[in-house]
């Protein structure tokens, strides 16, 4: 998710603003593609991407965090710039139901359930505690780095119970 969007887009004109979106939306779409993962879609200011198979999940966690990465390190080439391009990225290994899914004349192939809602809601967080990456509890643990901590328990929306978040200590 771009960071203060709603702010930029409401004081710059709409032409530098559509730049301004391209130009995220590659440096974090490439960092994607580049990992093997795939983009679902470009949501307003978030990009929804997942990286698939069943076989190896710890794999495919390493790939995405590996693309999270990229992606950063390609925003911080470009944040020279005014308005400075900076995102919140969330990382979740879950199980998710995908397929069309719309009305009628409109179908949209996307994923749904639990953990993409989960995923969702981590990522409203890092703004709250200024981190530009967390992580849920099942992929850190899939993923077994040593620059990935525990910065406690989160309430988040929707769901019952606390959720163990883990951030990025390499990223500060």
């Amino acid at each position: 998710d771009l960071r203060g969007f709603t702010r930029t887009s409401d004081r710059l004109p709409r032409d530098t603003v559509i730049g301004l979106l391209n130009d995220y939306f590659s440096a974090m779409g490439e960092a994607v593609t580049e990992a093997g993962g795939e983009i679902l879609k470009f949501m307003g200011d978030a990009v929804l991407a997942f990286f698939r198979s069943e076989a190896d999940p710890a794999t495919n966690c390493s790939a995405a965090f590996d693309a999270a990465l990229r992606g950063l390190a390609r925003l911080d080439a470009v944040a020279l710039r005014e308005p400075e391009l900076r995102a919140g990225i969330s990382l979740h290994h879950g199980t998710v139901s995908y397929g069309n899914i719309g009305a009628g004349s409109r179908l949209d192939f996307t994923i749904i359930g639990r953990d993409v809602n989960l995923v969702s809601r981590i990522q409203t967080v890092c703004s709250v505690v200024g981190q530009r990456l967390l992580i849920s509890a099942p992929f850190a643990y899939l993923l077994a780095r040593t620059d990935v901590q525990s910065i406690g328990l989160y309430q988040l929306r929707g769901f019952d119970q606390p959720r163990e978040l883990f951030a990025w200590i390499g990223g500060k």
